[in-house]
């Protein structure tokens, strides 16, 4: 695994100036993979064991943290919206104002790539990483070698709903303190694990503790939400 970089993102299609921290595994001379996280999670949810096993069978991987999470920018300075906003617009499809889309966190990947000299690589998101890869091979075919979407969603209204004890706790305020906060995150990863598989709670702990070490962001966590609500149908 390489060092964390941080990078400027200025390409063109760039819309405001942040940030992305990113890291590497296995040679640049392999094929470029990108792997593109969910909702409020940083690219550490990517394991190290994980992208080295990848990495292993001759590729060169490449994870980053999305805007709004882990060591790159938070966009404070936008507007933020509450979670009354965020359920009027999920249950009532209200228009609310939005920071921004999940085309600029797609963009955000594009210039990523731009950077390292990628000019195609196979894509890989999972949960709202899967919405914004979906977005990649949609908008950017060219730079797409193959497009995995891993438990995620075309956005189509129609489709099978969240249980809703999930997105109660999607939506419950993060603690301001830590312990509190940890606590309540492997609570959250562990309704999502399901109950068919053994949940390992020592392996979960240490990734929030590690997270919490290096930022978290329950606004941030909210803009995110508010581009998924506003995205339209990938189907």
């Amino acid at each position: 695994m390489t060092k964390t970089q941080l990078i400027e993102l200025n390409c063109k299609n760039n819309t405001v100036p942040l940030q992305i921290a990113y890291d590497t595994f296995g040679t640049k001379q392999n094929i470029p993979l990108v792997l593109i996280m969910g909702l409020g999670a940083q690219r550490i949810f990517w394991e190290d064991e994980f992208c080295q096993l990848i990495a292993e069978h001759g590729f060169w991987v490449i994870r980053f943290d999305n805007r709004d999470v882990g060591e790159s920018t938070y966009i404070d300075d936008q507007f933020t919206p509450n979670l009354l906003q965020l359920i009027a617009s999920g249950l009532l499809g209200a228009q609310i104002p939005i920071p921004y889309t999940l085309l600029d966190m797609a963009n955000d990947v594009v210039c990523l790539m731009e950077y390292l000299n990628v000019p195609k690589a196979h894509i890989v998101g999972a949960s709202m990483g899967g919405m914004i890869a979906q977005i990649l091979a949609i908008e950017y075919p060219q730079k797409v070698l193959s497009l995995t979407s891993i438990m995620s969603s075309t956005g189509n209204k129609k489709l099978h709903k969240p249980n809703k004890d999930v997105v109660l706790k999607l939506l419950k305020p993060m603690p301001k303190k830590r312990d509190k906060g940890i606590a309540s995150g492997i609570e959250f990863w562990r309704t999502l694990h399901g109950n068919f598989y053994t949940f390992d709670w020592l392996r979960t702990s240490k990734l929030i503790n590690k997270a919490y070490d290096r930022g978290v962001s329950s606004q941030g966590v909210l803009r995110q939400f508010a581009a998924i609500l506003a995205a339209k149908d990938r189907t």
